[in-house]
């Protein structure tokens, strides 16, 4: 709900939109972007939900219409942590996890794009589950290089092991 705040001044109503009160953190600073594949083929039924600290904010499935993409998008505030769970029926849920912390010095204006693939594995019987229910992607903003990026020392041991757990499941 959107609210104003009108005040009379000397003959002259003065009107302020919730943007002039905006705390810094409800200024959007990360629009990410994200494909799902199977095999490097993309999936259609697949849904991504958008979660901010703990609570379900959005949720959108990848559909096969002719002029669906196959793409997902979310725009993220700035000073938040966020969740995508991605999942469909047949395959291992998978989660990112981002935080949008910024230094207060850090200018949003044009805002991060941050893009990624997402590749999905089918449910096996035997399939050691340990490694599925951690985040397949850290994602957080490096003050170095001024940009969003993914830890990939974290990224690289997650799919490691997914892909042992993986090819392990495949021989029994």
């Amino acid at each position: 709900m959107k609210w104003y705040k009108i005040i009379y001044f000397s003959g002259l109503f003065l009107i302020f939109y919730p943007s002039a009160f905006a705390q810094s953190n409800d200024t959007v600073c990360l629009e990410i972007t994200g494909i799902v594949e199977h095999e490097g083929m993309l999936i259609d039924g697949v849904k991504i939900k958008l979660y901010k600290e703990n609570e379900e904010m959005e949720m959108t499935e990848i559909t096969s219409t002719p002029y669906h993409d196959h793409t997902f998008k979310f725009k993220l505030l700035k000073n938040a942590y966020y969740a995508i769970e991605v999942s469909k029926e047949g395959y291992i849920a998978r989660m990112i996890s981002i935080s949008t912390q910024l230094p207060a010095n850090v200018n949003v204006k044009p805002i991060f794009k941050y893009e990624f693939h997402l590749e999905m594995f089918k449910n096996k019987d035997g399939l050691d589950d340990y490694y599925l229910d951690f985040p397949v992607a850290l994602i957080d903003y490096d003050a170095n290089k001024d940009l969003f990026m993914s830890h990939e020392k974290y990224t690289r041991f997650i799919k490691g092991k997914i892909n042992e757990s993986v090819k392990k499941s495949s021989k029994d």
